[in-house]
């Protein structure tokens, strides 16, 4: 087994997009502002994660913490940099995301866990079902997925995780999902793989969530990092700085 689960060195990550569209230009037939422009969403990010270690992330609305993530999950691609993640069984959990419209419940679930390396036959021999009854999604389960509620594609996102628990674990601000009751049911289930050998790699607005279940946290701000250590001193930093951003 490796040392480290992630080597993440000098990443760096920036958005083009479109400006000042105009609707009133196109009907008056006036030449379109195609001005782009550019956001830096990544500034040359650099850290490392021991197997078995949870991480939290911190940083105020558009520090980069979402993008961090996707690079991890290979969802997007650092533009430079180097990134080593060794394993290939690893997941995002942003719920509601990452689905097939027109394909059922059942079809995500089977092409969401082939994706994560989990071999046909133990999806086939209980695992799909364990899944499925976690998520108390029922009869609904062989339904499009465009006639799912975002409460349904929550539960769903989140059974796929807590079941399989991956051994990269990376968590976006996922510690309210469903009814009360399935709430409480996640929140169990979130808290042990947190908690287990794996390795977790948490966003929360919840700072006090990341002191709890983190030994280590990143603190981000405007792409860069700002600090990183334990958890107790990068929060201690970061809400007197918080105080003063408006």
């Amino acid at each position: 087994m490796y040392e480290n689960i992630i080597e993440a060195k000098n990443l760096k990550l920036t958005y083009t997009i479109q400006s000042s569209f105009s609707l009133k230009k196109v009907f008056t037939k006036k030449e379109l502002d195609r001005k782009l422009s550019k956001i830096e969403a990544l500034r040359g990010v650099s850290f490392t994660l021991k197997n078995g270690k949870n991480l939290g992330i911190v940083g105020t609305n558009g520090s980069g913490k979402s993008t961090l993530l996707r690079v991890l999950s290979k969802t997007f691609a650092p533009d430079t940099g180097s990134l080593i993640i060794n394993t290939k069984k690893s997941q995002l959990l942003t719920l509601g995301a990452g689905f097939i419209e027109d394909l059922t419940g059942r079809d995500n679930l089977y092409l969401n866990a082939l994706l994560l390396g989990i071999p046909k036959y133990d999806l086939d021999n209980g695992l799909v079902e364990e899944i499925i009854e976690f998520s108390e999604l029922g009869k609904f389960i062989e339904l499009p997925m465009y006639t799912y509620s975002s409460g349904m594609k929550s539960r769903l996102t989140f059974s796929v995780a807590a079941c399989i628990q991956p051994d990269l674990l990376l968590l976006d601000e996922v510690f309210s999902v469903g009814d009360a009751h399935f709430r409480a049911k996640s929140t169990e289930r979130l808290n042990q793989m947190i908690h287990s050998d794996n390795s977790v790699i948490m966003i929360s607005h919840e700072t006090a969530e990341i002191e709890k279940n983190c030994e280590n946290a990143l603190w981000l701000h405007k792409g860069e990092v700002k600090m990183e250590g334990t958890s107790k001193d990068v929060m201690k930093e970061y809400l007197e700085f918080t105080k003063y951003v408006k």
